[in-house]
């Protein structure tokens, strides 16, 4: 920035000016263009990969040795060096080291920016989602469950009163649901005591939107009525859809060149089968791509052949409400239907987690 300055008004009382040197002019439409266009060229000199989002940044890199502990160092040392060729400087109380690793210890290193230790985390969030060092959720789910339960109870302090069914329904879809949405494919729980801290927030919120707070009332017909689906077959969905779109290349998600099609054709298939994703740990085996293929593989024809989107979209979410497919728990499956090529007309339901 150039011939630019800048002075502060107090009650009528007006400061000197001061010369602005560098920096983005604040509440401008293009401000955060030029921002972003100041900061492009912060991972030119990296070794290790750098997620940019806003004023937001994120580097890792695989430590299997000390060299690599010592390379990671090395760049933060850079980001450090072009902090000061651009005259701005990175916040150090808000910097932060995790080290996501399956073993009791990792390797060890103490890193720093500019001299100053950088603080050491178990987990930490990261645009929204609760980040944990043993690569696991629980912390965020905790950190959804508390959240959506605040702004729940401040719904219910304010308009259990005066408002309708509808109203309140509205209330709870457009304000407490999105809290424990957000983002689910990715931390899509897979374990049942997390599942039902998620599903008991719904349970009060129907409650809440019913006005039914006698215990001998079912929480179940509550939902039939209001035509609810659980949170675990909203994720499902969710993840099936995100898969679909992949599949057919209609947003950016791409389908990874290591996940193949089955090197040999196998008889209960349909033409979108992927092959099995193999895991050794629970932290792989339920992450997106290995537990989205595994369902994905097992849905009927008629619904992963669909024409369009939202054909796909409509028969998966009717499929699953007249209980043709059913969402459960992973290691409870009671039954899995022999073919997933046509519906089921055995009158036994494709279980699916």
């Amino acid at each position: 920035m150039t011939n630019r300055f800048q002075q502060v008004v107090v009650d009528g009382c007006t400061s000197n000016k001061a010369r602005v040197t560098s920096g983005v002019p604040q509440g401008t439409v293009l401000g955060p263009l030029l921002f972003l266009t100041y900061i492009n060229d912060i991972h030119e000199e990296l070794s290790s990969t750098i997620r940019l989002f806003a004023d937001d940044a994120l580097v890792y890199r695989p430590i299997r040795s000390q060299v690599d502990a010592d390379d990671l160092q090395n760049d933060i040392n850079i980001l450090t060096n072009w902090t000061r060729k651009w005259q701005m400087s990175f916040n150090t109380k808000k910097c932060y080291v995790m080290r996501a690793h399956r073993g009791k210890t990792g390797i060890t290193h103490d890193y720093n920016m500019d001299g100053t230790p950088l603080t050491q985390v178990e987990h930490h969030p990261y645009l929204g989602v609760e980040l944990q060092n043993n690569m696991q959720w629980s912390e965020h789910i905790s950190t959804v469950k508390n959240k959506s339960t605040r702004v729940l109870n401040l719904m219910r302090r304010n308009f259990s009163r005066g408002t309708t069914v509808s109203t309140r329904d509205t209330i709870y879809k457009s304000l407490v649901r999105p809290h424990l949405e957000y983002c689910s494919s990715v931390w899509d729980p897979s374990n049942r005591t997390d599942v039902d801290k998620l599903e008991a927030v719904q349970n009060k919120a129907a409650r809440f939107v019913m006005q039914k707070h006698r215990r001998r009332e079912s929480v179940s017909a509550m939902k039939r009525e209001l035509e609810w689906q659980s949170l675990q077959e909203r994720r499902f969905i969710s993840r099936q859809k995100a898969m679909f779109k992949a599949v057919h290349g209609l947003h950016a998600l791409e389908i990874p060149p290591y996940v193949h099609k089955p090197s040999k054709p196998l008889r209960q298939q349909h033409p979108h089968t992927y092959a099995v994703m193999r895991a050794n740990v629970n932290a792989y085996r339920f992450s997106y791509l290995p537990r989205t293929i595994r369902g994905w593989n097992l849905l009927p024809s008629f619904i992963v052949c669909a024409t369009s989107f939202d054909v796909f979209s409509n028969r998966l979410v009717t499929s699953i409400a007249q209980g043709i497919i059913v969402i459960t728990y992973p290691k409870q499956v009671p039954y899995v239907c022999a073919s997933p090529l046509v519906v089921p007309t055995t009158g036994q339901p494709l279980f699916i987690y």
